[in-house]
């Protein structure tokens, strides 16, 4: 084992320490495991960059990737088989659905 010397902002350390006992480890151990993890990873295993750029910033291809990726991770959204609307003539709230059907939700 190589031993090495790291300066740390103040409370880092400690609160490290704080976490890592709560984990059953030792701060040694924590600091040896996310260097290896980093060799293993070639580079940090969490993001590191810059934030994303303004929409304002953004190339027209950076934009249209934004909105293919955005359309591909989308949820599903059920689809309401009617619309709801309030019935100017009736006042009255109205359900219209797709195939032309009317059903007053409320008298």
């Amino acid at each position: 084992m190589a031993n090495a010397t790291i300066r740390f902002d103040k409370g880092v350390k400690e609160s490290a320490t704080i976490i890592a006992e709560k984990l059953g480890l030792t701060f040694n151990a924590t600091m040896n495991i996310l260097a290896k993890k980093f060799v293993q990873d070639r580079g940090f295993t969490f993001e590191f960059k810059l934030p994303a750029n303004d929409i304002f910033e953004m190339t027209p291809a950076e934009i249209e990737k934004a909105c293919v990726d955005a359309v591909i991770q989308k949820e599903d959204v059920p689809i309401s088989p009617y619309t709801t609307i309030l019935d100017p003539d009736s006042d009255k709230i109205i359900k219209v659905y797709s195939d032309g059907r009317r059903e007053v939700v409320l008298e």
